[in-house]
C-alpha cells in the first residue's frame, strides 16, 4: 500500500493480549521498504524482551519523561513511579533490539531532569526525540508548556551539527548531533506539514 512507517502504540500496547500475537506476526522485511516501531512506557520490557527479540520489530521507542520517582509522583497524584524499572528495560533492550530510542515530553515538571536524561542516553548510545507539550483541557496537570527554543539553544552549545528538517509529514524538527547520538527536537515554530498532527480536538464528545 506504500506505507513506509508502522507504529504500535497506545496507551501501553504491551498490556494488550493482542500485543504478542500481532507483533510476532510481523513478517520479515527490508527496513529500507518499511519500518516497524513499538512505542512503550518500558515498564514491562524486561519481562517481554525474550519474545520481542525474536520478532521482526525494527525499533523500540521508550517514553522516559522523568528521571526520578519523585517527579513522576508530582503529576500522578502521589502515585509511586519506577524509573529504575524503566531504565533496566531500556538497558536490556539495547542488547537485543536493532534500534532503541527514547521519547521525552518537554514540560514544566521535568525541565530540571532533562540534562540527566540526555546524559544517560548518550552513555547508552540511544537517540532521543523531544516533543513539545500540546496544551489541552485534558493535560493541565502537566503544567505550563515549556517552549523548545531554550532547550534547543542548550543543545546547540554542545552539538557538533544541527539540521532543520521540514520534509515529509508531521511538525518540523531540529536534529542535533551529540556524539554518539542524535537529539530530535519537534519545534512547532517550524510549521506543520499535514492536518493529522497532534492538536487540540475542537469538540470532545
Amino acid at each position: 500500500a506504500g506505507i513506509r512507517r508502522v507504529f504500535f502504540t497506545g496507551g501501553e500496547p504491551l498490556l494488550s493480549p493482542l500485543a504478542r500475537p500481532v507483533l510476532e506476526d510481523i513478517p520479515a522485511h527490508d527496513p529500507g521498504r518499511y519500518t516497524t516501531t513499538l512505542i512503550t512506557n518500558g515498564l514491562t520490557l524486561t519481562r517481554d524482551l525474550p519474545w520481542l527479540a525474536a520478532t521482526s520489530l525494527d525499533r523500540v521507542k521508550v517514553s522516559l519523561h522523568y528521571f526520578s520517582d519523585a517527579s513522576i509522583a508530582t503529576i500522578a497524584d502521589g502515585k509511586p513511579g519506577d524509573v529504575a524499572r524503566i531504565r533496566a528495560g531500556i538497558e536490556a533492550a539495547v542488547k537485543v533490539i536493532p534500534s532503541v530510542e527514547v521519547n521525552l515530553l518537554l514540560q514544566e515538571h521535568n525541565a530540571h531532569e532533562v540534562p540527566s536524561i540526555i546524559a544517560y542516553a548518550r552513555d547508552l548510545g540511544v537517540s532521543v526525540q523531544v516533543i513539545e507539550l500540546v496544551g489541552t483541557g485534558h493535560n493541565t496537570g502537566l503544567g505550563e508548556k515549556v517552549p523548545s527554543a531554550g532547550f534547543s539553544a542548550w543543545l546547540r552549545s554542545m552539538a557538533s551539527d544541527e539540521k532543520v528538517v521540514t520534509s515529509g509529514t508531521g511538525q518540523g524538527k531540529r536534529v542535533f548531533t551529540l556524539d554518539p547520538i542524535t537529539v530530535e527536537v519537534i519545534d512547532a515554530s517550524l510549521g506543520r506539514h499535514h492536518a493529522g498532527q497532534c492538536g487540540q480536538v475542537p469538540h470532545w464528545p
